[in-house]
């Protein structure tokens, strides 16, 4: 089953996409404490990550960094969720490691079909191995 990590500081955010990404079948799973994602990504070994830039305390890119620094994570594709509309939050995100980034409030469908674009993705990357 294809493992998706939330990383979102809004409860109402991260209880609609759970229950959403478990719908559609997915095995989705929440953090709400920042601090430990290192230890949480090893333990649940995500395929994929949703995070929020606007975190508390520690933001979306220092959560990126700390996850791409984690060995066995430097692959795991992460999509940055956030309010921040500006092309410049997108640039700094993709330079950071991001592969992809969806504005709040975001299509149903639009966040569906980029998870799978992401699956279809590794797919073809574990096939040609």
């Amino acid at each position: 089953m294809f493992k998706i990590l939330i990383v979102e500081d809004e409860e109402k955010i991260r209880v609609e996409l759970q229950n959403l990404l478990n719908r559609y079948g997915y095995e989705a799973m929440v953090l709400d404490d920042f601090h430990e994602v290192d230890h949480q990504i090893l333990q649940i070994q995500p395929h994929l990550v949703l995070l929020d830039i606007n975190l508390p305390e520690m933001d979306g890119y220092m959560t990126l960094e700390k996850i791409k620094g984690i060995p066995g994570c430097e692959e795991v594709p992460v999509i940055f969720l956030t309010g921040f509309s500006e092309s410049d939050y997108e640039v700094k995100g993709l330079k950071a490691g991001a592969t992809d980034y969806i504005v709040k409030p975001f299509s149903v469908k639009e966040l569906r079909y980029r998870i799978m674009a992401h699956i279809r993705r590794e797919n073809r990357t574990k096939s040609n191995m």
